[in-house]
This record gives C-alpha cells, sequence and structure tokens, in this order.
C-alpha cells in the first residue's frame, strides 16, 4: 500500500464519526465482502424460498391462532446453515459462505413477514366481504411491495448515519458471524449446531404431535376442568381446561411470565367472572334444540313442537369482551406512542439529510473509484421512483375499484402510510419494537374523522399502513445484518422483492386453507388481531352501534385500565416498575381467546422459569429459544399443511 494511499485511510478513519459518507467508505474497504464471496446464488435463492413458504405456512397459522408471529430471521440463519452444512458435508467442495445465508435468511424473512393476511384480511370477511384469491393476492402483494419500498431511502439515514441498533438484525449478522467463524468450527458454531438440532427434534416432536391431535384424533384437543359447572355453564362452555398445544406452550417459553399472566388473567376475567354475568344478565344466553318435530292432521294447522337447553355460545362471550380487550390493547399503544414523540420528530426531520458533498474537504481522502463503486451498491433512484409509483397507483387503483375508496383518499393513505413507516422503522431501530398496530390504528382515527360510516373504508387504508410498517421494518433489520456482515445493499433489496411475490403467493393459500378448515374467530382459530381491528373499525364507523348491551361500559372500562397502564409504563417515575405491571397485550389478547390457550401459555412461561433458574441466563439462547422456536414451528407448518391437504388435495382424491 503506498504513503499516499495509508495517508488518505488514515483521515478517512479520523472523520468517519463526523461524516457518514466517509463512514460508509470505510466500510467499503473493511466490511464489504460482495466482491469477494457469493451472494444470490441458485442454493441461497432456492433455500430462501423454501423456508420462506415455512415461514409463511407458521406465521399465518400462528397469526391466526394467537394475534403474534414470529420474525423468522434468526431462526431462517440458522435452519439455512444447518441444512447446507449436512448438503457440504455429502457433496464435495460445495461451500456456503456467510453473505449466501443472509441472502436466504433476507428471503425467508421477508416472505413471513406479509402485512394484512391476518389482521385486515380476515377482519374484512368477518364483517362480511367476500374477495377472490386473485384480489387477496393483489392487495397483499402490493402494500407489502409498498413497504419494502418504504425502506429503501432510510438506510443510509438509519443504519449508517445513525447507526440504529436494530437488535433483531444486529442479533442475526452475530449469528451469522459465529456459524461461519473458520468454517464453523468456532465453539459459537457448535453451539448454534446444537440449537439446531434440538430446534428439528422439537419442531419433529410437535409435528408429530399435531398429526395425532388433528389428523389421526388419538390426542384430544382441549382437556377440560373436571366437575359439571360453575355458577350453572360446563367447563366446557367456559373454554375452561388446558389445551393440548405445542405452540401454546411455546408461546409461554418465549414471552415469558409477564405476558402469560396477564392474558391467564384476562381469561379468568372474561370466561370465569364476566361469561356467568352475561348469561345471568340475559345478553349471551343462547339455546340449542335437543328435541324438534311437526305433525299436523286435516282438520287442524301444523304444529311445531321443540324442547331446547340454554347453552353459552363461544361467541357470545367474545363479542362482548372483545371491546374491553381491544379498548385497552389501543389506548396503551397510542399513549406509548404519544411517549415517543422524539422518535416521531426525529423521523421526519433527518429525511433528506445525508446527503455528499464531492467537493468538500473531508472527502478528499476518497476516490472517485470508490465512491462509484459506493454508488453502484444502492437500487438507482429512477428505479425506486418508478417502482414506487407502480405500486402506488397498483393500490390506489384496488382501493377504488375493488372496495370504492375514494382516488385522493388512497392516495392520502400511501402518504400518511410512508410516514408512519418512517416512525415505525425508527421505533424498531432504537426498541426493536415494532408498533404495527398503533401505526394501524391511527390511519383508522385519521379515516373515522375523514370518512365517517365507512368501514370497509377504514379497514383497508390502514392496512395500507400495517403491510407498510411491517414490511418496511423487516426490511431494515435485514440490511442492518447485511451491513454488518458486508453484503451488498441492492442486492439484498432485490431478493426481498422476491421474498415478497413467494409470501404472497403462499401466504393466500395458506390462509384459505385455514379459514376452510378451521374458520376465522372461532375456538379453534380465534384470530384476535383481526377482531381487533374489526372492532376498532366498527366503532369509529358506526360508533355506540355497533356494540352488544353492556359493550359501551365495558369499553370505558378498558379505556380507564389502557391509560393507567400506559401511562404508568411510560412516566419516567414508574417506567422502571414496568416489569410488574400487567402486559397491555397479555391482558388484551386474553379477553379475546379461548381460557384453555391462556392456560396453555402460562404453563409454558412456568416451565420457563423453572429452566431459566436451572441454567441460568445461557438457558434463554441454548434451551427456551430452540425449544420454542420447533415447537411453534412443528405445530404451525403441520397445521397449515394439514389445512392445505383438506381444503386443495384430498377431495381431488376422492376420499
Amino acid at each position: 500500500m503506498s504513503a499516499g494511499r495509508e495517508k488518505s485511510e488514515v483521515r478517512v478513519e479520523e472523520q468517519s464519526s463526523t461524516n457518514p459518507i466517509l463512514e460508509e467508505i470505510k466500510w467499503l474497504r473493511e466490511v464489504y465482502k460482495g466482491d469477494k464471496l457469493p451472494e444470490v446464488t441458485f442454493k441461497a435463492v432456492l433455500l430462501g424460498l423454501i423456508l420462506g413458504v415455512f415461514m409463511v405456512a407458521l406465521n399465518v397459522y400462528m397469526g391466526l391462532k394467537t394475534g403474534w408471529g414470529e420474525g423468522g430471521s434468526i431462526i431462517s440463519a440458522i435452519l439455512a446453515f444447518s441444512i447446507m452444512f449436512v448438503i457440504t458435508k455429502v457433496i464435495r467442495g460445495l461451500q456456503y459462505s456467510i453473505l449466501e445465508n443472509n441472502i436466504t435468511q433476507t428471503i425467508a424473512s421477508a416472505a413471513g413477514s406479509i402485512g394484512n393476511i391476518v389482521n385486515v384480511i380476515p377482519a374484512l370477511f368477518l364483517l362480511g366481504y367476500e374477495l377472490t384469491n386473485w384480489e387477496i393476492f393483489a392487495w397483499v402483494f402490493f402494500t407489502s411491495f409498498l413497504g419494502v419500498l418504504f425502506a429503501v431511502p432510510l438506510r443510509k439515514q438509519m443504519v449508517v448515519a445513525e447507526k440504529l441498533t436494530f437488535p433483531t438484525g444486529t442479533a442475526c449478522a452475530e449469528t451469522l458471524k459465529a456459524l461461519h467463524f473458520r468454517g464453523g468450527s468456532s465453539e459459537e458454531a457448535k453451539k448454534s449446531l446444537r440449537r439446531s438440532g434440538l430446534l428439528a427434534i422439537t419442531g419433529a416432536l410437535s409435528s408429530l404431535f399435531t398429526l395425532l391431535r388433528d389428523s389421526w384424533r388419538i390426542i384430544p384437543g382441549v382437556v377440560y376442568l373436571p366437575g359439571e359447572y360453575f355458577k350453572g355453564l360446563s367447563f366446557k362452555e367456559l373454554t375452561t381446561g388446558l389445551s393440548l398445544s405445542p405452540m401454546m406452550l411455546a408461546i409461554g417459553l418465549l414471552v415469558g411470565m409477564r405476558v402469560a399472566l396477564s392474558m391467564l388473567i384476562g381469561g379468568a376475567i372474561a370466561w370465569l367472572v364476566i361469561a356467568p354475568w352475561l348469561v345471568n344478565s340475559g345478553i349471551a344466553t343462547h339455546f340449542h334444540h335437543v328435541l324438534s318435530f311437526n305433525f299436523s292432521l286435516e282438520v287442524l294447522p301444523e304444529v311445531n313442537l321443540s324442547l331446547s337447553n340454554p347453552s353459552l355460545e363461544y361467541h357470545a362471550v367474545t363479542n362482548w369482551t372483545m371491546w374491553a380487550g381491544t379498548t385497552i390493547m389501543v389506548v396503551t399503544g397510542l399513549i406509548s406512542l404519544f411517549f415517543k414523540w422524539n422518535i416521531i420528530v426525529r423521523s421526519l426531520t433527518t429525511i433528506g439529510k445525508l446527503k455528499v458533498d464531492l467537493d468538500s474537504e473531508e472527502l478528499k481522502g476518497v476516490s472517485e473509484e470508490e465512491l462509484r463503486k459506493l454508488a453502484s451498491l444502492e437500487i438507482p433512484f429512477s428505479w425506486w421512483v418508478f417502482l414506487l409509483a407502480l405500486a402506488s397507483i397498483a393500490v390506489v387503483a384496488m382501493m377504488k375499484l375493488v372496495f370504492n375508496i375514494p382516488v385522493w383518499m388512497g392516495i392520502l393513505a400511501i402518504i400518511l402510510s410512508f410516514i408512519l413507516a418512517l416512525v415505525a422503522v425508527r421505533a424498531t431501530g432504537e426498541t426493536d419494537i415494532n408498533p404495527v398496530g398503533a401505526m394501524g390504528h391511527v390511519t383508522q382515527i385519521v379515516y373515522g374523522i375523514l370518512a365517517p360510516g365507512k368501514t370497509v373504508t377504514n379497514l383497508m387504508t390502514a392496512g395500507v399502513t400495517a403491510a407498510g410498517a411491517s414490511e418496511s421494518a423487516d426490511m431494515m433489520q435485514d440490511l442492518k445484518t447485511g451491513y454488518l456482515v458486508g453484503a451488498t445493499p441492492k442486492r439484498q433489496m432485490m431478493v426481498q422483492f422476491l421474498g415478497v411475490i413467494v409470501g404472497a403467493i403462499s401466504a393466500v393459500f395458506i390462509f384459505i386453507a385455514i379459514k376452510a378448515t378451521y374458520g376465522i374467530a372461532t375456538p379453534e382459530m380465534p384470530a384476535p388481531a383481526a377482531v381487533v381491528w374489526k372492532g376498532f373499525a366498527e366503532l369509529l364507523a358506526e360508533g355506540m352501534k355497533a356494540m352488544p348491551p353492556g359493550a359501551p361500559q365495558s369499553v370505558l372500562v378498558g379505556a380507564l385500565i389502557g391509560l393507567a397502564i400506559g401511562l404508568l409504563e411510560n412516566l419516567p417515575a414508574t417506567a422502571k416498575y414496568k416489569k410488574y405491571l400487567p402486559s397491555p397485550i397479555g391482558l388484551g389478547i386474553g379477553l379475546i381467546i379461548p381460557f384453555y390457550y391462556s392456560v396453555s401459555i402460562f404453563l409454558g412461561a412456568l416451565a420457563k422459569v423453572i429452566i431459566d433458574s436451572k441454567y441460568g441466563p445461557k438457558a434463554v439462547e441454548e434451551i427456551d429459544y430452540p425449544v420454542g422456536s420447533g415447537m411453534l414451528a412443528g405445530e404451525g407448518v403441520t397445521g397449515a399443511l394439514l389445512a392445505i391437504w383438506r381444503t386443495f388435495i384430498r377431495p381431488y382424491l376422492g376420499f
């Protein structure tokens, strides 16, 4: 290296902390590997597509059942490495680089983060609207595609200039580095392989259990509490018992005691307190016929006789408790968003601040060749503008043609969604929490004012925001991973588009299959996210008319609870006690789903407490995460495949 070159690099090193362009030049020289290692290869893309469908199946099934989802980047990275580790041992000479692994996880996580399919689309069906498969695909694809495009201009500011943490993206990068250190021979790589093996074993056992329960009917789905009645209602009517679900135990293992205990409390209030009160008040009594017959004589008109017993139906309770649960989650989310005002301000005031001054004194240590190379790693601005215009036109056209939403409202929805996606990306970068729900509800409030009484307008405009926030934040996590391992941003962005295509296609088939097999907002598939979105849209559009008797009071109670928790969680004087407060998400979901799900999740969290106390901090990475992820994947993917088998395959085979 020449003396001049050495001096220029020293100057870059000294000034990079104040000039983001010099920071990128430093990254180009010291970290970037896209010109040295294979990156977008056939095996990396193919494996990413396969794992992408896997993640979609898991997230659609899990989202409709519990309201939660799994980002999938770390799971996909570990699974991809483990699969290729075995293949490279069989096929001599075959290599799998860290950048190929990064491409695989980027595609898989992009597919798994598909928005709208577990909240807005099922909420629309619950409102009585029907969409064709092509309409579902087009809506999910274009709104998610828009979210990816929202993230493109934010990379330099948030990843390079401000160096936001993006905790999941950083953790994924560290996982990739450990896996590929010296060809996978490091101690960390061995630990990752052990975690992967544990994930595979628990996944296989969870899959077998799901087959025994849902296909072969050897194991019951629920074991109800022994005894006949509680306050005149059977424990089956009160959904009180234990769900034999590996997924529910896994969720408890992953979310921890605060959320799980809050769900248990919410479930107990809903089913052991509110449900009997609804029956005694005459609000939720439902009659089912036990004997019915007709007879007539020539001289007498036809006579209908029927005998019936009172029975409590699942929706008779959740149609009431959903209002309190929804209000708690929405109010707390909006209060938390209010306390992040500084994030919102920074999001809006930093747009476009990162500019290159080629005549700057600071850039004298940088060659034109390096600047050109740096520019070549990004998606060209003209491409971005063209794709953004294409996706925007498609979304606005769908709003007008399918949902009869005025064009100006569609355009406003996209502008508002970009602003809120900015906030969501920054919140994710700083806290690892993507406030998708809060972002969507902000849009719902805006359109509740602009289009009063228009439930579908309210719901679908918020769907643009939800998809934008979900995909843009996911992409930024992946770009953070790529930045840390030396990947090419343009290549990552292009394969992210591919992940969205595959994710949208597979999501439609999986959603339709699950809907046909289990229903939506049923005890088997409570779809809590869809219930919340539907309820909030109805509340904003119809006001008190959308509620059953007594529900306005539940909204008031929910608002007070949400206000109290939101303030206590965010006020500086009380924020340190957050872990002792009920989780608003846990409490809200517990009021909506069957009680036996909350019981199983609580038992999973109890197991986590026991495991962590015995094995210490390492248990989270070594036991909790792989076991929980394996159990989630086993039931989620198997359940989705069973639904596809029953809906699309078995009918054509004639049995």
